[in-house]
């Protein structure tokens, strides 16, 4: 089963290097079971990160996972986990307030 999520993030000038060098709309979708293992290999959910045109987005921060369960996030809903999991990403390559920067993922 695939659910599809839209991705939106929000820097203003108070982050500058997010607002410059990231990609601000972008779509995703999480796959039970993981579609990027050979069927029937596990039972874990995937993610894959989308262009607009649904295409697989070619990014340096935002790559496909095999496995999307993050800890402490299973009970959590799917757009928690992955607004969790993109503020996570961004934290790994910019230094910023998560108030200077907006992320909101809404089911599509």
């Amino acid at each position: 089963m695939l659910k599809k999520y839209n991705v939106s993030i929000k820097a203003p000038k108070n982050a500058p290097q997010i607002a410059d060098n990231v990609i601000k709309e972008f779509d995703c979708e999480v796959s039970d079971p993981s579609s990027w293992l050979e069927p029937g290999t596990s039972t874990q959910r995937g993610l894959t990160f989308l262009d607009k045109k649904g295409n697989q987005l070619d990014s340096s921060i935002f790559r496909n996972m095999a496995f999307f369960d993050l800890d402490g996030m299973r009970s959590a809903s799917d757009e928690k986990a992955i607004e969790t999991l993109i503020y996570k990403l961004l934290y790994d390559h910019y230094q910023f307030e998560k108030a200077d920067v907006s992320v909101t993922v809404t089911s599509v």
